[in-house]
């Protein structure tokens, strides 16, 4: 995803990159032995949206990849693994906060930060996660559309 150009630059593909996401985690529920947020996201460009649910552990597992590409992302704040056993309505919400919160530091990345070399791999790491890759052509096809009423009720046909 990114190659070094001519005069020692740094050139990242943004092949099956979107160029922005806005994310929200819009709740937590407690199922039997544990709890699943559920994430609402935008494709700014497209403005298509979408739900998807995801357990703490698949937040974790992202999180070691995304660190695992570039270590400094130990610095944000990632909630802590309690026992089911322990969690509380206060615990679950402050969960939901700082998950949503860590979400949108490492989604932006390819916005805010000084430009790395795994920038574009985080990105697509990111993305598969929030289950935009799987609807690339969809996002891609509604983003092509200049009717925002035919981008709206092909929305609403695909995403729900």
């Amino acid at each position: 995803a990114a190659a070094e150009g001519g005069g020692g630059q740094i050139v990242v593909s943004m092949d099956g990159l979107r160029p922005a996401l806005c994310i929200r985690v819009l709740g937590a529920e407690h199922l039997e032995d544990h709890t699943e947020y559920l994430i609402w996201v935008l494709d700014v460009e497209s403005g298509a949206e979408w739900r998807i649910s995801r357990r703490y552990r698949e937040f974790f597992d992202l999180a070691e990849r995304l660190q695992a590409l570039r270590p400094s992302l130990l610095k944000l704040d990632f909630p802590a693994r309690r026992p089911a056993l322990y969690e509380t309505v206060a615990t679950v919400n402050d969960r939901k906060a700082r998950l949503e919160k860590w979400l949108r530091r490492v989604s932006s990345l390819l916005c805010y930060a000084p430009l790395h070399i795994q920038s574009a791999n985080i990105a697509l790491h990111v993305q598969d996660f929030l289950d935009a890759s799987s609807r690339e052509e969809k996002l891609n096809s509604i983003a092509r559309q200049p009717d925002r009423i035919v981008r709206h009720s092909v929305q609403i046909h695909v995403f729900r």
